[in-house]
């Protein structure tokens, strides 16, 4: 078999979907056109508490795509070409990651809040991950999803996998 590409949204979909109809992971294997060590390796990797649900395989993959990322920035295509556009115009790499320390997602509420005329009191931000802080902690409602960062938000949703909208909803009803 050739190499492919990652497994995508509709594979997990496919996967899932032929698991609870009883077929093994060299059948499912086939039926994709993947190697049975693919797809046991992503029925191994995105599991939860021994079950495969698609939905919540594939906010684990990303989940895990996006921590990647932080380990090497650079493979972040926009800071890539931040960092690229200012060594071009001459700027020192201290210049560049001076820049970059000052920027993050609470600062763009913020600058967002003052260009519409608002008071962070009157905004809410909801986050996933620790790359979200500073945007949960800067708002006057801050919500996460991430159980790791459960003193950052005013208020956390217990749903991580389908990001707790109802929960959500109704804390705000309440706040009403």
């Amino acid at each position: 078999m050739q190499k492919k590409k990652k497994i995508s949204a509709q594979e997990r979909d496919q996967i899932a979907v032929l698991l609870a109809s009883g077929l093994s992971l060299r059948k499912i294997a086939k039926e994709l056109s993947r190697s049975v060590s693919s797809v046991s390796d992503e029925v191994k990797r995105n599991s939860t508490g021994g079950e495969y649900k698609s939905i919540a395989a594939n906010s684990l993959s990303l989940q895990r795509n996006r921590q990647s990322r932080k380990i090497n920035p650079l493979k972040d295509p926009k800071i890539f070409s931040y960092v690229f556009d200012k060594l071009r115009e001459g700027w020192s790499l201290e210049q560049i990651a001076g820049r970059l320390k000052r920027l993050n997602k609470g600062v763009g509420l913020k600058k967002l809040a003052e260009y519409l005329g608002w008071t962070l009191e009157n905004t809410m931000s909801i986050g996933n991950g620790p790359n979200d802080r500073e945007l949960v902690e800067m708002a006057g409602i801050g919500v996460t999803t991430d159980p790791d960062d459960l003193n950052t938000g005013s208020f956390y949703t217990t749903k991580v996998l389908d990001l707790g909208g109802e929960e959500l909803v109704d804390k705000l009803l309440e706040l009403m």
